[in-house]
């Protein structure tokens, strides 16, 4: 049976290596971790039908397949399949930085990599995470010093989540919109401690940061709130594409992939005879092409 990576279309057999949902799609059979086998369950209505912890090799036909954390968000893997004496692992979106609330990154060798590569170009070097993260608490704090309501637009899966516990921990209180709040239980039934928060309240969100998801950013709830203050959270700020997107006034580059240099760094920790990028730029090849890494564009 072919196992599916990914894929967009149902299919017969599919690894789904975490629950965005542009890496979901109802397939007949599905391989996931338990935790995003979980998420799966509340955000599409859908069960892997099997479920591997990390590290655990499962036997599939004559190969095994083993999954490893990705360190992207809460449950993301990568898969290793191993046939014979060849190594294929595909990494899904990965982070190699650490994260608040995903489990550690764990490179894998191997003798072929699929690989995402999002942040592609050299102008996405994000800056160190600790000093991005001082930045934004104290840009929140001169706008509520100013009277005004801070809106932190994040995505509800994976960011969302990391801005909650960075704010939670500098003694902010926080109001989630629905959305983030159902998904912040799930992550503290996880065994991810996020702090206490509340589910926002139209009636009563004095003194607190609103915590919504960037599509909402001109959703009529939002509009009615007077001198609010949007900040997107997104590594897309490194080149101020969040502008367009979401008409933020703030924005920090805070992201839950791997950026330029980190991109890099993973091909040299992997050493894999052949890698294949897909989801992002395909200059990237070309970067690794001067490197002397065997690469194939399928962007």
């Amino acid at each position: 049976m072919k196992l599916w990576l990914d894929p967009s279309r149902k299919q017969d057999f599919a690894f789904i290596s975490h629950a965005h949902a542009d890496h979901a799609a109802r397939h007949r059979k599905i391989l996931a971790t338990t935790t995003t086998s979980r998420i799966l369950k509340h955000r599409l209505g859908m069960n892997a039908h099997i479920t591997c912890s990390f590290g655990e090799p499962l036997q599939i036909g004559s190969g095994s397949v083993t999954l490893y954390p990705a360190g992207h968000i809460l449950g993301s893997a990568q898969v290793l399949v191993e046939l014979g004496d060849e190594r294929l692992l595909y990494t899904g979106d990965f982070k190699l930085q650490p994260s608040r609330t995903a489990e550690p990154c764990r490179p894998v060798s191997c003798d072929y990599l699929i690989m995402e590569c999002t942040y592609g170009l050299p102008q996405y070097r994000f800056p160190e995470r600790a000093g991005v993260e001082s930045h934004l608490v104290d840009s929140i704090v001169d706008v509520m010093e100013r009277g005004e309501v801070p809106v932190v637009l994040a995505y509800a899966l994976g960011r969302a989540q990391e801005v909650i516990q960075l704010l939670i921990s500098r003694g902010f209180k926080v109001a989630l919109e629905r959305r983030i709040f159902e998904l912040a239980l799930i992550y503290e039934e996880l065994g991810v401690e996020l702090g206490p928060y509340e589910s926002f309240d139209p009636q009563n969100f004095d003194g607190r940061v609103l915590i919504f998801p960037p599509h909402l950013w001109n959703s009529p709830v939002l509009r009615r709130i007077p001198r609010k203050r949007t900040i997107a959270v997104t590594g897309w700020a490194i080149d101020g594409r969040q502008r367009s997107w979401y008409r933020s006034d703030m924005a920090f580059p805070i992201s839950d992939h791997a950026d330029f240099d980190d991109l890099t760094r993973y091909v040299e920790i992997t050493q894999p005879r052949q890698v294949y990028l897909i989801h992002g730029f395909p200059d990237f090849a070309q970067h690794l092409e001067k490197k002397g890494v065997n690469v194939t564009s399928l962007i």
